[in-house]
C-alpha cells in the first residue's frame, strides 16, 4: 500500500535516513511512502520545490559594465521571485565558465559535489 506520510512516521524516516538527513523546510512539498502489512513504513520518497534556471545573453550588447550590472539586477529580481514562490534552492548547468562561475560564486553560489539525476513529468 501506498500512503502520504503522517507524523506518527517521523520515527521512522529517522531510522531509515542512513545518514541523509530530511528537513521538513518550508519548500517541502510532500512525502508519500510504501507501507507493510502493519502499516509500517519500509520505502519512503519526498519532494522538495526547486527551480533549475538558465539564461540567454546577447554579448554584443552594450559594454561589460552595463551588462554586468543589467545582471545583477536580473539575478536579484530572479531570486525575489522564485523566493516568493517557496523555491529555497536554484541550479544551474554550465559548461566550463571559469570567469562567470567565479561571478556566481561572489552571489552565493556553490558548485555541487553530488551527482544529480533528472527527469521530466511533463
Amino acid at each position: 500500500m501506498i500512503r502520504f506520510i503522517e507524523p506518527q512516521d517521523l520515527a521512522r524516516i529517522k531510522e531509515l535516513e542512513n545518514g541523509f538527513e530530511w528537513e521538513f523546510s518550508p519548500d517541502f512539498l510532500c512525502a508519500m511512502a510504501v507501507v507493510d502489512e502493519n502499516d509500517r513504513p519500509v520505502m519512503i520518497a519526498g519532494a522538495w520545490k526547486r527551480a533549475e534556471v538558465h539564461m540567454l545573453l546577447d554579448s554584443g550588447w552594450a559594454e561589460p559594465k552595463k551588462r554586468s550590472a543589467a545582471f545583477l539586477e536580473l539575478h536579484k529580481a530572479m531570486e525575489e521571485v522564485l523566493a516568493r514562490e517557496g523555491v529555497a534552492e536554484v541550479i544551474t548547468w554550465m559548461d566550463d565558465m571559469k570567469a562567470f562561475g567565479r561571478r556566481l560564486q561572489r552571489l552565493g553560489w556553490e558548485v555541487a559535489m553530488k551527482t544529480m539525476w533528472c527527469r521530466r513529468l511533463f
